[in-house]
């Protein structure tokens, strides 16, 4: 699947305990089964900040969060994502990518 044939939507950067969030841009592009979302940091400064997804996000399932750069996963639950949205900080000129999906129970 390429994402390039996919929907994108810019995401808001909310700050996240400083005023770096503004060197901060997000995107989504919507998948079948997932979403990636895309942080980058336009400056040279570390800075963080907060993301919500823009999409809907079930309070009761858990999340898989994969960093496609780094071929990290980590979980999160799906009410903490609602409330507080994704938190990201990245070094300067920085980026990320991260795949979410509802986390598949066996």
């Amino acid at each position: 699947m390429c994402i390039r044939d996919r929907n994108w939507t810019l995401l808001v950067v909310h700050p996240a305990g400083d005023q770096t969030s503004g060197n901060l841009i997000g995107y989504r592009w919507d998948l079948h089964e997932a979403a990636v979302i895309i942080a980058v940091n336009l400056s040279p400064q570390t800075s963080q900040g907060r993301m919500f997804p823009g999409f809907p996000v079930d309070h009761a399932k858990t999340y898989e969060l994969t960093n496609q750069i780094q071929g990290i996963t980590s979980e999160r639950v799906g009410k903490e994502i609602v409330e507080n949205g994704l938190y990201v900080r990245l070094e300067g000129y920085g980026c990320q990518v991260l795949n979410v999906r509802p986390r598949l129970d066996l």
